[in-house]
Parts: C-alpha cells; sequence; structure tokens
C-alpha cells in the first residue's frame, strides 16, 4: 500500500533533523531520532506485510507505545535509583513528544469530546449495546472530520459509552 503524503513529510522531517543533529553534535536528540527512524522502518514493514496503509495514525500510535515503554522504564529506573537512566528516558519522552505534536492528528482530548458528541446524537442510549452504536454513528466520517484514525474513533466511543452507561 501506498503512504500518505503527511507520512511522507514527517518521515523525510526526521531524516533532516537527524543530519542537523549529528551536524550540532547533539548525541540526544541524535540517537532519539535514529531510534524513532528505525522504529518507523520496522512499522512499514510490518503494515506493508498486513497490507495496510502507512499514515500518520500509524506514527502517532507508534510514538504513543514508544511514550508508554519510556514511562515504565523510567518507573523501573527510579525503583531501581538509576538517576542517569531516569533522564536519559525523560529526554527520550520530550523529543518524541515534540514529533507527536507536530503530526496533523487530534489529540485524545478532541477525539473523547467527538466520541462523547457522537453518542449524544444517539436515542435510548441506556437500552443499546456498543454494537447497535457502532452501527448507527459513521465513524469513518467522524474520523476524517476531526483528523482521527476510525479505531481510535471505535476505542473512544467504547470508553465513553462505558462512562454513560456505567457497564
Amino acid at each position: 500500500m501506498a503512504s500518505t503524503e503527511a507520512f511522507e513529510q514527517h518521515f523525510l522531517k526526521l531524516r533532516k533533523d537527524l543530519k542537523q543533529a549529528m551536524l550540532a553534535k547533539d548525541n540526544v536528540t541524535k540517537n532519539s531520532v535514529r531510534n524513532m527512524i528505525s522504529d518507523i522502518k520496522n512499522m512499514q514493514i510490518e503494515l506493508r506485510a498486513k497490507n495496510l496503509i502507512e499514515d500518520e495514525f500509524a506514527i502517532a500510535a507508534l510514538y504513543k507505545k514508544l511514550i508508554k515503554q519510556r514511562n515504565e522504564s523510567i518507573a523501573d529506573f527510579t525503583k531501581n535509583k538509576r538517576a542517569d537512566l531516569v533522564e536519559k528516558e525523560s529526554q527520550d519522552i520530550a523529543i518524541i513528544n515534540k514529533y507527536l505534536e507536530s503530526l496533523p492528528v487530534a489529540s485524545e482530548e478532541a477525539i473523547e469530546a467527538k466520541a462523547k458528541e457522537l453518542l449524544v446524537s444517539v436515542v435510548n442510549i441506556e437500552s443499546l449495546k456498543i454494537n447497535d452504536i457502532f452501527k448507527q454513528v459513521d465513524i469513518n466520517k467522524a474520523a476524517e472530520d476531526i483528523k482521527a484514525s476510525p479505531n481510535q474513533i471505535k476505542g473512544s466511543l467504547v470508553k465513553v459509552f462505558k462512562q454513560i452507561v456505567g457497564n
């Protein structure tokens, strides 16, 4: 499958930033960006094997996964009193967050707000199951409206539905 324009532009920006970090001898940024490029290339291989599209939503999901991994590492390093490694992981998180925020995708808050808006439009929500709601709501249009992936919208719908119904 092909890549989206936003995916390609983001990947080119990473490569350009890697070159700048190398010229500036900024090892922290250089290593973080190198790792991100490597992770994106691995993700591309997986997506192509599954015949899925390479888009900015896949990169955003990857970055969120990387941040979660770094936070887990920070917890372990803090427990083992390794302040040097905690600092390194914190710097990595800051760099990954910078790139995550630069992606043209909706924030978690915007996605959740859209999910609430969609659920409010559904009549008799308490008597329905989540699958019934999926049938009544145009998830693809909602995802397109706020620049989110349909999977993010579905996940947020489930989360908000459980909050409203209390299951």
